[in-house]
């Protein structure tokens, strides 16, 4: 036998009592990690089910980046599309708003004929504008999804979702830019194409273009008693 090298001999009954000790323990260790685990995912289960019936979102919703602004909009739900996480929301005045839902909860608790508050933040494309091209939009308070043609001279665009506006401000590190209509109401909105906040400036005339309806939250309105 070389040197330092030892050999330990084990007798089978040995070695059978060792792999019966060894496999209680794992029985053992098993059942105790069963009995940890189980009350933590019914707790879970049951917020995620309180969550989807109340049609509240659930924790981890999305914020408005940066300082872009948030519109609050008060509707009833017309239809729900589950695949493309679409909510078509018809507005007090009549107008439907197409909202982009990326919580599932709310998504999926979302049910047409309900009433809803929704608060959302609005993503678009910045163009330069041809002089003439396009009326002013009349209003932004209520976002460009709601906004109107203030009906001065001018081409207006076949999309209904496109103004002219005059740029407040703008943020190219937050890729935002803040917009007004012909009221002097301020928005502020995520741009979708954020190279060409390099070719416009503050106090220029530019076509906004809505891309997306981004959803916050959607707060089911409480009935009144």
């Amino acid at each position: 036998m070389p040197n330092g090298m030892r050999i330990r001999m084990v007798s089978i009954s040995q070695f059978r009592k060792a792999v019966l000790v060894a496999f209680l323990l794992s029985i053992g260790q098993a059942c105790s990690h069963t009995q940890v685990s189980a009350p933590q995912t019914s707790a879970q289960a049951s917020v995620l089910s309180q969550a989807a019936v109340a049609g509240q979102p659930a924790p981890g919703d999305l914020a408005a980046p940066g300082s872009a602004s948030v519109t609050i909009v008060q509707g009833q739900i017309v239809s729900v599309d589950q695949q493309n996480r679409f909510v078509t929301l018809q507005a007090a005045t009549g107008k439907q708003v197409i909202l982009h839902v990326s919580n599932q909860y709310s998504l999926a608790a979302a049910k047409p004929g309900q009433p809803l508050i929704a608060r959302f933040y609005e993503v678009a494309s910045v163009d330069k504008l041809v002089p003439g091209q396009s009326p002013f939009a009349r209003s932004l308070a209520a976002g460009i999804v709601n906004a109107a043609s203030d009906g001065t001279s001018g081409t207006p665009f076949t999309n209904p979702y496109q103004f002219a506006v005059t740029i407040n401000a703008i943020d190219k590190t937050g890729k935002t830019i803040s917009i007004k209509g012909s009221d002097g109401a301020v928005e502020v909105v995520v741009v979708a194409n954020p190279l060409s906040l390099d070719q416009v400036h503050a106090g220029e005339d530019v076509v906004v273009t809505l891309i997306d309806v981004v959803a916050i939250a959607l707060d089911r309105e409480s009935s009144s008693s």
